[in-house]
């Protein structure tokens, strides 16, 4: 608040002077603010990890004018984590002198000229036809149909899981993807793509009326894959 209210003073008085004091400016208004509706649970879960186990330990007592491309560079290169995650504290790092930008703190955002790459560094092992089919041959009937909707949707697991049983339109052989969960927080989907009716085959159809007569809970508002141990009141 002290710093909003001297957003019109010279930086070096309004200002965060230090990144630790720039994060908590950054928490205190973005996730809290017009950001919380644009990323979802697990984004915002997974930036606070990255500020707290990364970003702030490294980073966090240096001025905001002692940030140096070619630093973060050295730095990023020795963290011993896959090129994915350190492109992704690469970005963190980034949206804050953004954010910085925008209150005019700084002219300018010295990690936009950090070279980090998030190319994979394994190739995805995709199952064959074969594989995925004596997989489906060793599974329960619950956990058959979850697999066979992944492998065959593409759905991510925490939509998945989301699903409730008036989610699934089995007339129209679709099934409504409305939100998504994430550590037990139910909350919108991941993107806005995520967010349209998935089409499903007849197979699939098959399967899931299948679990549907043998589940415990098959009422329209319980979820389709909901937890024996919590009474169904959480999904799996």
């Amino acid at each position: 608040m002290r710093i909003d209210a001297n957003q019109e003073t010279p930086q070096a008085e309004g200002g965060p002077s230090t990144i630790a004091q720039l994060i908590a400016h950054y928490r205190l208004k973005e996730p809290a603010g017009e950001d919380q509706g644009r990323r979802a649970f697990s984004t915002r879960a997974a930036y606070e990890c990255y500020l707290k186990a990364w970003i702030l330990p490294r980073s966090g007592e240096h001025r905001l004018d002692q940030v140096k491309p070619v630093a973060v560079e050295e730095w990023l290169g020795s963290i011993k984590r896959a090129s994915g995650t350190k492109a992704k504290i690469r970005n963190l790092m980034s949206a804050l002198f953004h954010h910085a930008m925008r209150y005019e703190w700084v002219d300018r955002n010295p990690v936009k000229l950090v070279r980090q790459s998030a190319k994979r560094e394994k190739v995805p092992d995709v199952f064959e036809l074969a594989e995925l089919q004596l997989l489906l041959s060793k599974l329960s009937v619950r956990e058959r149909t979850l697999v066979l909707l992944d492998a065959a949707t593409g759905l991510r697991v925490s939509e998945l899981l989301a699903l409730r049983w008036c989610d699934v339109d089995f007339g129209n052989l679709e099934l409504r993807v409305t939100r998504s969960i994430w550590h037990q927080v139910v909350g919108d989907c991941k993107t806005e793509a995520s967010a349209k009716p998935v089409p499903m085959d007849e197979y699939m159809a098959e399967d899931l009326k299948r679990w549907h007569r043998q589940s415990p809970y098959p009422m329209p508002d319980d979820w389709a894959f909901a937890s024996p141990s919590m009474r169904g009141q959480q999904p799996y």
